[in-house]
């Protein structure tokens, strides 16, 4: 366990984060797949924020390939504290379905940027989704969770495709695409 400590000071943080969010797609792939089978995941309702996930999450992971990695440093802990205090006080989600406040078009505004997050940061983003599932769209908590596991999978995917390529061009290195100069 030492040994692998000592290894990961040496890998690039950028191949850190999509080794990571490769990890998470195959999970999120199966949870989605079980969702789907089980009849809880409602495409049509999911189209325009799916689409919004394209942008969103391909802009966050490649915002992350151009931030220096001492600025994500700075921000991840004061995110993270934010992030807590946020579920600690915030709106507390039900299981009961609600009214609308939102049509899903007016959603995947708020869908591309929690999957910004996504590609970015990366914590709490699917407990972000379940709260504006329940609190937006009027989803009961159980039926939010099992659309936001498509969400969430093409969030993932997308991000290792932005990183994988962050990779191959430039040699994961941040701020080195070769158009930011």
């Amino acid at each position: 366990m030492c040994l692998a400590a000592v290894a990961a000071g040496f890998v690039d943080d950028i191949a850190a984060i999509a080794t990571n969010k490769v990890q998470s797609s195959f999970g999120t792939a199966s949870a989605t797949w079980s969702c789907w089978r089980a009849g809880r995941i409602n495409f049509g309702l999911l189209k325009w924020p799916l689409a919004s996930t394209l942008g969103g999450a391909g802009l966050g992971a490649f915002a992350v390939t151009i931030v220096y990695t001492r600025w994500r440093m700075v921000l991840l802990p004061v995110l993270q504290i934010a992030i807590a205090l946020y579920f600690l006080f915030g709106p507390k989600a039900s299981d009961e379905d609600a009214h609308a406040r939102l049509t899903p078009l007016a959603y995947s505004t708020v869908a591309g940027g929690i999957d910004f997050y996504d590609g970015f940061f990366r914590p709490g983003a699917g407990s972000f989704f379940v709260l504006r599932l329940v609190t937006l769209v009027g989803m009961g908590l159980t039926w939010a969770t099992a659309n936001i596991k498509a969400l969430n999978l093409m969030s993932n995917v997308l991000s290792v495709v932005v990183l994988a390529r962050a990779a191959m061009c430039c040699g994961c290195r941040a701020a080195q695409w070769p158009w930011v100069r």
